[in-house]
């Protein structure tokens, strides 16, 4: 990964936390750069209600409930059809990345929540690819754990 002069950006275990229920990843402050620090959280589900109640519960629970963007994206069977929702958080067009990760990692019934904690320096295009390295690590976890 290629970064431009005085940038720099931290790929961490630290603060990692794998919770013990099946179908949860909850990588914590794994991608800092210039102040800002990214998290991501993936979670089984089977139907839109269970969207919205994980959504709930990610967003309102500590530290996150901190967070400037929670951008997120889901895809689920339900009654065979395939529905895909994103959402981009405030940060304009980060959905569409989350739902390509989830694509591109062929993940059904999986929602994926990124979240970010401004630093106080904007990050211009680079913040798309911390978002998709997030997702991109959490689809990983999440596969090894299925």
């Amino acid at each position: 990964m290629a970064l431009s002069d005085g940038q720099s950006m931290l790929f961490s275990g630290e603060n990692l936390s794998l919770p013990e229920s099946a179908g949860v990843v909850q990588l914590r402050h794994i991608i800092t750069d210039r102040g800002s620090k990214y998290s991501v959280t993936m979670v089984a589900v089977k139907d839109a209600d269970e969207v919205k109640q994980k959504l709930k519960a990610i967003t309102t629970e500590k530290p996150y409930h901190k967070a400037t963007h929670h951008t997120w994206a889901v895809r689920f069977m339900a009654q065979n059809i395939l529905t895909e929702r994103k959402n981009d958080g405030g940060e304009t067009g980060a959905g569409m990345v989350l739902l390509s990760v989830l694509r591109g990692h062929n993940l059904v019934n999986t929602l994926v929540v990124v979240t970010r904690w401004y630093g106080g320096t904007k990050l211009g295009s680079d913040r798309f690819l911390h978002v998709k390295n997030a997702a991109i690590l959490g689809a990983s976890a999440m596969k090894h754990q299925r």
